[in-house]
C-alpha cells in the first residue's frame, strides 16, 4: 500500500478519517501537518475515546492528534517487530530527521519479515 493512502491533514474531520481507515482496512492514520510533516497518529481507539467524550464525527481532529507517538527513523521491520510485541499500537510511521514521512510499517509488515 503506499504511504500516502495512510495520511490524513489536521483539518480532516473525525468522520473523514473514518472514511481513510475504512477505505484502507487498518486501525490507524498518520497525520500531517499543514508543511506535510508528521504530527501524530489518530487510531480507532482515540476516535472512540474522543466521540464517547462528547465530539461529533465532524469535529476537527487538530487537537486530538498528541505530539508523542512511536516512529522510526528507518525502514526496520525486525525493529517494528518487537515494539509491536511491546506496544498496543496499529502503525509505526518512519519519519526523517525533519519529521517528513518515509513510510509506514504496520504489524501485518512486520510479521511478512519474520518468515
Amino acid at each position: 500500500m503506499n504511504k500516502k493512502d495512510f495520511c490524513v491533514t489536521t483539518k480532516y474531520t473525525l468522520l473523514e478519517v473514518m472514511n481513510v481507515i475504512e477505505k484502507i482496512r487498518e486501525r490507524g492514520v498518520v497525520v500531517l501537518n499543514e508543511n506535510g510533516k508528521v504530527c501524530g497518529v489518530l487510531t480507532l481507539g482515540d476516535i472512540i475515546h474522543a466521540l464517547v467524550e462528547g465530539k461529533t464525527i465532524y469535529a476537527s481532529i487538530e487537537k486530538l492528534t498528541k505530539p508523542s507517538f512511536i516512529y522510526l527513523n528507518e525502514i526496520d521491520c525486525q525493529k517494528a517487530f518487537a515494539i509491536f510485541q511491546q506496544k498496543n499500537i496499529s502503525l509505526i510511521p518512519v519519519i526523517d530527521e525533519n519529521n517528513y514521512l518515509i513510510d509506514v510499517i504496520t504489524p501485518r509488515d512486520a510479521m511478512r519479515s519474520q518468515n
